[in-house]
């Protein structure tokens, strides 16, 4: 399984879905993803306090280095946060994390129901934050603590394919932007569902995206499900282990339409379905919001 970028072939990896995934540097040197590529770097990097100057020099290293670092992802990602240390700026990247926050949650506000909320996959909390008083109950799990003390939410460790470590069920649970850093992103929906007592709100990054729908602006619509696949893996490795910190990135990502047949297959009702589009300016995958309904 091979993907080509400049004039060299790359091995690509399957995920879970059997989507082949080609490594970042590869992405990022490929002719027809390197303009998209590159307005996404002009804008993330904005967002995160650097100006044009150092946007542009950061682009040109990074390109330079992912030839050096052909074969090796794990130098590229260090190397590329070591060229970033001192250049973002903490009340930039504070106010892009609570705005990309309030998009969610208006997002999901309509179908947040009943007096208790589970977060799994919280991040650092502050979607629940939003969400805290519509709830008389507030649980929040992760497979590491991004939760700042600050926010005074309950919140324990999760290990991945381990039962949810709850004692009942919740009327409202969220998985939002979670499944595809599942390993097993079919097992951690069906543990979701069964923790569900009213509505599973989930948010999930998608491809295979063709028709351009009304609102939900897709810059790569008229490219084939590879190329979507590519710049989606890129923008989860860098936003996730670039800008932030060994968030794990398997890059499970699949189509719309496969997700509803995994909903139907597994008697889970969907409710609602929206596309949402690039809506997230720091991470800009297709997202697909899904209202599963017991």
């Amino acid at each position: 399984n091979l993907w080509k970028s400049e004039d060299r072939m790359y091995t690509s990896k399957p995920n879970i879905w059997k989507h082949q995934v080609p490594p970042p540097q590869s992405v990022i040197l490929n002719p027809t993803l390197r303009a998209y590529i590159d307005q996404y770097l002009d804008k993330v990097l904005a967002l995160f306090g650097l100006n044009k100057g150092a946007i542009q020099c950061f682009k040109e290293v990074a390109v330079e280095k992912a030839r050096l670092e052909r074969d090796n992802v794990v130098a590229y990602e260090r190397a590329l946060k070591q060229d970033l240390i001192g250049l973002i700026v903490p009340d930039n990247e504070d106010q892009a994390l609570n705005q990309r926050a309030t998009v969610i949650y208006d997002q999901i506000a309509p179908y947040l129901c009943g007096d208790s909320l589970l977060d799994i996959g919280c991040g650092n909390g502050l979607i629940a934050d939003l969400a805290r008083g519509h709830f008389k109950e507030i649980k929040l799990l992760d497979v590491v603590r991004y939760l700042p003390n600050a926010l005074h939410l309950s919140f324990e460790l999760y290990t991945e394919g381990q039962p949810l470590p709850i004692s009942h069920s919740f009327d409202t649970v969220l998985l939002l932007t979670v499944l595809h850093h599942s390993k097993n992103p079919l097992e951690l929906l069906k543990l979701a569902w069964g923790a569900t007592g009213k509505h599973l709100i989930i948010i999930e990054s998608v491809v295979g995206v063709h028709k351009a729908e009304p609102a939900a602006s897709y810059e790569l619509v008229g490219l084939p499900i590879e190329d979507q696949i590519a710049y989606a893996a890129f923008v989860d490795w860098f936003y996730n282990r670039v800008l932030h910190n060994d968030v794990p990135v398997p890059y499970n990502f699949t189509t719309p339409e496969q997700w509803r047949l995994i909903f139907l297959e597994n008697n889970m009702k969907l409710a609602q379905s929206k596309h949402l589009g690039q809506d997230i300016d720091i991470g800009p995958e297709y997202h697909m919001l899904f209202v599963l309904e017991k």
